[in-house]
């Protein structure tokens, strides 16, 4: 009977195993919430290897200012899988006024709560701006006049000529 107890138990670990996986799930930035199906394990960067049920999973990723990421996989019994995610950075001028502005308050309120002035939020982009157009118009012609008296060198300057006794002559 010690016999079978121990064989019994070995059978029920290696059941185990096939029913159980473990997944490293690791990337940026630091402090972002790591969730497994609909589970929080954590917070990046995590210790270890999270142990799993085999089969379908449901990963999440996210911290606030930062696109969330979601990746789904299989993973078979048994097995140990490395997953990277990098979540990136939310840009200000992505931000639409439906999501930036709580409901019932003005898309103009949230926008001046992110820094943004009223000048800033109605001026056109900067490439259609004249006044840029201008600044990059005269940095190209004051780049060529540059470039020019260089090549040139001392070519256009007047030499003195000296005659034959060695004395120069205006």
């Amino acid at each position: 009977m010690g016999q079978k107890k121990p064989r019994h138990l070995e059978e029920s670990l290696e059941q185990v195993k096939r029913n159980v996986a473990r997944v490293e799930v690791y990337g940026t930035p630091e402090g972002a919430v790591v969730t497994v199906n609909g589970k929080a394990i954590g917070t990046y960067p995590l210790p270890s290897a999270a142990v799993v049920n085999a089969g379908n999973l449901d990963i999440e990723v996210s911290k606030s200012g930062f696109k969330p990421a979601h990746r789904a996989m299989t993973i078979p019994g048994g097995h140990y899988e490395r997953v990277l995610i990098r979540l990136d950075p939310l840009e200000l001028q992505n931000l639409s006024p439906a999501t930036s502005a709580p409901p019932g308050s003005d898309s103009r309120d949230a926008q001046t709560a992110l820094g943004m002035s009223a000048e800033a939020r109605e001026s056109p982009p900067l490439l259609q701006r004249p006044a840029f157009w201008v600044v990059v118009g005269s940095t190209i012609v004051a780049a060529g006049l540059i470039t020019f008296l260089l090549v040139r060198g001392d070519e256009g300057q007047m030499r003195p000529v000296a005659d034959d006794r060695g004395t120069f002559q205006p």
